[in-house]
């Protein structure tokens, strides 16, 4: 490892040997919340929902298991009693109210796995004889064999629980591997991600379970202090939002003075705002400056392009997507602009808001942003957009 590398790793060690009250309280908390999660009668069950509902994004959870009437919707009891075919479209419905990822893909995983845990005697025997499991390796294997389980999700559902064969565990996914880049790792298998940070874990003195939680809740944070954001190009940065909750965004845990930390690290995050830029940013109404701040700051893993100009506005581009933000004391005002020229429109769903008195323009979008409710439906609009561009782009490659 070259000097640079290890400064790098140097400095995250000494982050993580000494991390603020918060983040302890953040740790305890998430322990305590997988202590009470593992009492639920049909854990099992509440498991497998969770690792669909974050697959993806972990936005998804917010619409799912952060929703109880969404939640109760599909319980196991509830689906069991259902036939195959119509259990799968009830399943799908759910998933799409919670605008979950890959719903399409889930739903029938998902009714599968209702089938399976039947074949077991139902959800509260299958969920005795998962806690009933000793050694790793063996309660692994159990979680690998339902539709939708990988090698993350085998050991994060137990990660989530905070089982004491997985505190010697992390979870690899792309925000870890992000920090694992920087740091100049080069495996390529599961198993020597793991290793790496274990033995990061290991010089900071915590449990590998605490360091995956840390960097996957406190990503920015961790990524300034080992200088990603300085040795980025100054136009292509990663937007990351701090978020404290089991692998999922639905349960901040955050106090009022600590969500005013991760303002201002998110703050730091975000390109130089110009002179006039910044005065139209200090005389909005707080919980505006507090909404667009963190508009901006979920979109965790796109590399898209983002600045400020002399006029209030903010923008957000990659390939042929143009998202501009207008900031005024009240309201956030949003433009989102898809020039899809031979690209199908109607996979991205905004046929309806093209303007038909200009034929032939791109599909636009205008939207006040008054609440968190108007928030959300920007940013899923924002994010399909982003999304299916980037998906499109990656298709390109593959046809040529």
């Amino acid at each position: 490892m070259n000097t640079s590398l290890e400064n790098k790793r140097s400095k995250l060690v000494a982050a993580l040997s000494s991390i603020p009250v918060h983040m302890r309280q953040c740790l305890q908390k998430l322990k305590a919340d997988g202590e009470d999660c593992r009492k639920r009668p049909d854990l099992l069950w509440y498991l497998l929902l969770q690792s669909a509902a974050t697959l993806g994004s972990s936005r998804g959870w917010d619409g799912l298991c952060g929703d109880p009437a969404t939640l109760d919707s599909i319980s196991y009891s509830k689906l069991a009693s259902l036939d195959a075919e119509t259990r799968e479209t009830h399943i799908l419905a759910a998933l799409r109210k919670a605008k979950v990822r890959m719903q399409t893909i889930k739903a029938p995983q998902l009714a599968s796995n209702v089938a399976r845990i039947a074949s077991m005697g139902g959800v509260e025997q299958a969920t005795k004889r998962m806690l009933s499991l000793s050694g790793r390796d063996e309660k692994f294997r159990f979680m690998r064999q339902f539709d939708g389980i990988g090698e993350k999700y085998g050991r994060n559902a137990w990660m989530d629980i905070y089982d004491p064969a997985f505190r010697d565990t992390v979870a690899v996914d792309m925000r870890l591997k992000k920090v694992a880049k920087e740091l100049g790792f080069s495996g390529r298998s599961y198993r020597d991600a793991e290793t790496f940070y274990c033995a990061i874990a290991r010089d900071a003195g915590l449990e590998p379970w605490e360091l995956d939680r840390l960097l996957y809740n406190f990503t920015s944070h961790f990524l300034n202090v080992i200088g990603y954001i300085e040795n980025q190009d100054k136009d292509t940065v990663f937007i990351s939002k701090v978020s404290c909750g089991a692998r999922k965004e639905g349960n901040n845990m955050q106090s009022s003075e600590q969500d005013n930390n991760f303002i201002t690290n998110s703050r730091s995050e975000l390109p130089n705002f110009t002179p006039k830029f910044q005065r139209t940013f200090d005389k909005c109404d707080p919980e505006i400056r507090d909404m667009f701040l963190d508009l901006v700051n979920r979109f965790i893993m796109y590399p898209i392009k983002r600045y400020t100009t002399n006029k209030p506005n903010y923008s957000m581009s990659k390939n042929t997507v143009f998202c501009c933000i207008y900031l005024q004391r009240e309201v956030l005002l949003i433009e989102l602009k898809v020039d899809n020229h031979n690209l199908p429109s109607k996979s991205l769903k905004l046929e309806e808001y093209k303007d038909a008195s200009k034929p032939g323009k791109s599909p636009y979008i205008t939207f006040r942003v008054t609440n968190k409710n108007q928030l959300e439906e920007a940013f899923h609009l924002i994010d399909e957009a982003f999304k299916f561009n980037l998906d499109m782009r990656q298709a390109e490659k593959v046809l040529k």
